[in-house]
C-alpha cells in the first residue's frame, strides 16, 4: 500500500521498494508471512487511536521497534512513511496460511506534513 497516496487497497508486489509503504507477503510453504515497512521501523504503540498521533510523535525514533513482525489482531504500531509522514497503524484482522486466503486488514492513520 502506498499510503501517501491515499491508496486503500493493496497491490500485488515482490517487496517493499518505491513508494509503497507497507508489504506483507504471500504464504510460502514453512514461512510465515511478516508484515513490513518500506525504510523504516514500527514501533509498538498502545492506547487509543485519538492519543496516537501524540504518542507517535514522541516514539518513533526513540522507543525500541520491530521490523519485521508476525501480525496479530489488536497489534498497534507507529511508523514513517516513505514520504516521511507520521503514521498510525493496527491489525484488525490477519490470515496467512496455506489456503489462498492470504489477507490482511488494518487501520491506518496518516498525518498531513505539518502535523507529522
Amino acid at each position: 500500500m502506498d499510503l501517501d497516496a491515499d491508496q486503500t487497497k493493496g497491490t500485488g508486489i515482490d517487496g517493499p521498494n518505491g513508494p509503497i509503504d507497507l508489504f506483507f507477503p504471500l504464504y510460502r510453504a514453512g514461512v510465515s508471512p511478516q508484515l513490513r515497512p518500506n525504510g523504516g521501523e514500527l514501533y509498538l504503540d498502545q492506547g487509543n487511536e485519538k492519543d496516537a498521533h501524540a504518542r507517535c510523535k514522541a516514539n518513533i525514533g526513540l522507543a525500541e521497534y520491530e521490523r519485521p513482525f508476525y501480525a496479530t489482531p489488536g497489534q498497534q504500531f507507529c511508523f514513517r512513511t516513505s514520504d516521511g509522514h507520521t503514521a498510525w497503524m493496527r491489525v484488525n484482522d490477519v490470515s496467512n496460511n496455506s489456503s489462498n486466503a492470504d489477507y490482511i486488514v488494518v487501520n491506518v492513520k496518516v498525518w498531513p506534513s505539518g502535523m507529522s
